[in-house]
């Protein structure tokens, strides 16, 4: 049986070189398709999502500390749990500068 196209041609190729084929080149595996749990996916970002908003938190009260703007810190809005506003803190940079704060963790 004559073979055609690039296999003959590499196949001839080696053969007519005096090549070993260390690696054959085989017929790849069929993938399995695993099965998902989406509730424990979802959850898993919550708590991903909360600890970065923690973070977050956490952090914006060391920046306020660490350019001398202790007093701020009581004026920062927390607002996670109020829909709507498209972010998850009101901060300032100054007593007169709003500093809006919205926290991604994970991609969708």
């Amino acid at each position: 049986m004559e073979q055609s196209g690039i296999h003959a041609l590499s196949v001839s190729n080696l053969h007519s070189q005096h090549h070993q084929v260390l690696h054959p080149v085989r017929k790849p595996r069929a993938i399995g398709h695993r099965r998902v749990n989406f509730e424990d996916v979802e959850e898993q970002r919550k708590i991903i999502g909360k600890k970065a908003e923690e973070f977050a938190l956490a952090w914006e009260k060391q920046r306020l500390i660490g350019v001398g703007c202790e007093g701020l810190i009581d004026a920062i809005d927390d607002r996670r749990e109020r829909l709507g506003f498209g972010y998850d803190f009101l901060s300032y940079s100054s007593a007169e500068q709003q500093r809006f704060i919205e926290v991604k963790a994970v991609a969708r």
